[in-house]
């Protein structure tokens, strides 16, 4: 056993063995220092890459910000317009209920006139002049030259009024301004 340890021991000391040992050594630790460069460059392209998938989210999640922004200022513009059309709309529907009211105001006062002005109650039961009936005639025959149904259609509000006079229907005063109209038609018409 002494023998095998001399043996080595005298390899050993021979400087060939030195170098061969030290060559072994250096290159083990060279093969070591290549596999931990190998790995830090791939941990590097493994860091590069994930900084490249980060940049790109980063432009993602900032693009999709941008795009939320502009589809809030989006939806406030269209919020406000729809604010605005409703209060255009309250401001109508108050309009047409003070129409209405007029309206109905001016109907009743109509009908009170009807019943208590002595000269509209007059004019009333006075039967239709002949000069409008022919005036009513030559208006309907102009229009069956024309090809409309005079008859089912009237014109205008004289046009109705004189129209329901000359058929016999039973009379219901209304007089509004063209049936005024008809009525200073009707006194320059000569006899």
């Amino acid at each position: 056993m002494f023998s095998t340890l001399s043996g080595f021991t005298g390899l050993w000391s021979a400087p060939a063995t030195k170098y061969l040992v030290g060559a072994v050594v250096v290159g083990g630790a060279w093969l070591y220092v290549s596999s931990l460069n190998n790995q830090i460059e791939q941990q590097q392209l493994e860091i590069d890459n994930k900084a490249q998938q980060l940049m790109a989210k980063q432009a993602e999640i900032t693009s999709l910000t941008v795009s939320v922004e502009q589809a809030n200022h989006a939806t406030q513009a269209a919020l406000l317009e729809i604010q605005s059309r409703e209060v255009l709309a309250a401001q109508r529907l108050t309009k047409i209920a003070e129409l209405r009211d007029q309206l109905t105001q001016f109907e009743l006062n109509l009908t009170e006139l009807e019943h208590t002005d002595e000269q509209v109650k007059s004019w009333a039961d006075e039967p239709v002049p002949v000069a409008v009936i022919r005036l009513l005639n030559n208006a309907r025959d102009q229009d069956s030259d024309r090809g409309t149904d005079t008859e089912s259609t009237a014109t205008t509000t004289a046009h109705a009024g004189l129209h329901i006079a000359y058929r016999g229907c039973e009379y219901q005063p209304r007089l509004s301004a063209v049936d005024w109209q008809a009525l200073s038609v009707y006194q320059s018409v000569q006899f």
